[in-house]
């Protein structure tokens, strides 16, 4: 007897809602089910993935590094925000680095009000506190204090510093001389990049590199239009190594938009995202199922969310004296 050495067992959308119709009487073991079937339990089985949302579970925690810069007091992060990400449901911690260092040192999370009630938050000093307001498209964080370093503006509204590339239109090469070397951080319009491959870039990317025999590297940033068609600072960097913070965020899980879409969920969920999908479609087909499902999906419930913990120390300080 051999086993079979794989262990990538998955499945698809479709697959999930048709071993959930098949345990609620929705549709026969030799039937294909209705386009409008699939509709709606995919309708159902989002909502569900929404709901474990508000969960935080740990395979849905992701940090970010932000850097700090400008002065600014607060950053967005979420689609077309200063990071480009989908918006955390919620932050849980926060560390900062100071510019040159590699040592993360926790600072604070404060409240809405305990935030607002800070003196001074135009300050210059290195953070101790954040806040994050979650918002619905892009969440807020707030710091505080602020970074004085300054940004150095690639383009002013005015002088030609942009040429689109010959190589591959679209992605346009700076020809000003404010940088000699690839920044650290680049931002457009607010954004800030990440570094793609020169020649292939896409969307909130850019490369440093000559793409286009110019004799030397330079900067390349992907756009739909000419940069210097734009306002004051549209495209600007950092030049030298910020005060950064690292926040250790709780992202979005995934939707099931296709039917081949496999579940943002670790595979030990497969039973318990079956038998919840299930539980919310026997109304639709057959109630005498309702108490088996419901005691089985919420025993799968439990036991999949009580596994979803992490392993810590605990320590204990003895007090000495009186």
């Amino acid at each position: 007897m051999t086993t079979s050495g794989s262990v990538d067992f998955t499945l698809t959308r479709n697959q999930i809602i048709r071993a959930a119709l098949l345990l609620c009487n929705g549709v026969e073991e030799d039937e294909t089910p209705s386009p409008t079937a699939i509709l709606d339990a995919s309708t159902f089985l989002n909502a569900f993935v929404k709901k474990i949302n508000t969960t935080f579970p740990i395979w849905g925690t992701v940090d970010y590094t932000i850097p700090l810069y400008d002065s600014k007091q607060s950053y967005t992060i979420g689609p077309a925000g200063n990071k480009n990400v989908n918006r955390p449901l919620k932050l849980t911690m926060g560390r900062r680095t100071v510019a040159g260092a590699t040592q993360e040192t926790p600072i604070f999370q404060e409240s809405r009000q305990g935030y607002m009630e800070l003196p001074t938050k135009d300050s210059a000093s290195v953070p101790n506190i954040f806040y994050y307001d979650a918002q619905l498209v892009q969440g807020v964080l707030y710091v505080w204090g602020v970074s004085s370093l300054d940004s150095t503006p690639l383009s002013d509204g005015s002088t030609d510093q942009w040429t689109d590339s010959p190589a591959v239109s679209g992605e346009y090469y700076y020809t000003g001389s404010d940088i000699t070397a690839e920044p650290n951080y680049v931002m457009v319009n607010g954004v800030e990049f990440t570094e793609g491959i020169l020649g292939s870039l896409a969307d909130y990317e850019y490369a440093y590199g000559d793409n286009d025999t110019l004799g030397a590297n330079t900067l390349y940033i992907y756009q739909t239009s000419d940069p210097d068609a734009q306002a004051t600072g549209w495209v600007k960097c950092l030049t030298s190594d910020p005060d950064k913070i690292i926040v250790t965020a709780h992202r979005p899980l995934e939707d099931f938009d296709d039917s081949d879409n496999t579940p943002d969920f670790p595979d030990e969920a497969f039973l318990m995202l079956t038998f919840s999908l299930a539980e919310l479609l026997c109304p639709m087909y057959d109630i005498s199922r309702i108490n088996y499902l419901a005691a089985k999906a919420q025993m799968l419930n439990a036991e999949f969310l009580s596994s979803d913990t992490e392993y810590a120390s605990f320590k204990v300080e003895p007090r000495m004296g009186r």
